[in-house]
């Protein structure tokens, strides 16, 4: 095997290990999120919302698809969940979305060019433009570069709390309300 095909076979070995344990990362924080029943403070007077802004979540993993899925709808948002970025730019072709968290590393294709399209989309359709915020453990200046870049607006890190998922939320849209018990949103 020649050298420049040892490394190629490098990167892809370590890409799949890095990605295997973000994974595995996501899954732990997740299942321990699930049995968590800690209080979340709330730092500001939160009531619920006129109107339900819309929120699409896309993520190859089924348990933090579950999860954010859960946490977003006890906020009292409209969310739609699905697993690969095809199925993200279909939804976005049907319903305008406010805002959607996309992962970056999954099957076919990643984050990252489903980002680009969705941009691509709402410059050809002439839309208004969503926020798109990154779902990924890449979080240094690098990962938050190539996101930026993909058009993205946010970065998430991976693996997050449910707290973390709705200060994203209660960030990008302030003036919304959501319900009085912010801790509603956290219970499974």
């Amino acid at each position: 095997m020649s050298t420049t095909g040892l490394h190629t076979l490098k990167a892809v070995a370590w890409r799949g290990v890095s990605e295997l344990k973000e994974r595995l990362a996501d899954i732990r924080a997740l299942l321990g999120n699930l049995v968590d029943d800690t209080p979340v403070e709330a730092n500001s007077r939160l009531t619920m919302p006129a109107r339900r802004a819309s929120v699409l979540v896309v993520d190859d993993g089924p348990v933090n698809l579950m999860l954010a899925k859960q946490v977003l709808d006890k906020l009292g948002l409209e969310v739609t969940a699905v697993d690969s970025g095809e199925k993200a730019l279909a939804c976005q072709q049907q319903q305008h979305f406010d805002l959607v968290f996309m992962d970056i590393f999954m099957p076919e294709m990643d984050g990252l060019e489903a980002s680009r399209r969705w941009r691509k989309y709402e410059q050809a359709q002439q839309l208004d433009s969503s926020i798109l915020v990154a779902l990924t453990a890449n979080a240094d200046g690098a990962g938050r570069e190539r996101c930026l870049q993909a058009g993205m607006n946010d970065l998430l890190a991976k693996p997050y709390q449910p707290e973390s998922l709705i200060s994203r939320v209660v960030a990008w849209f302030p003036d919304e309300h959501f319900p009085d018990e912010p801790n509603e949103a956290l219970t499974p």
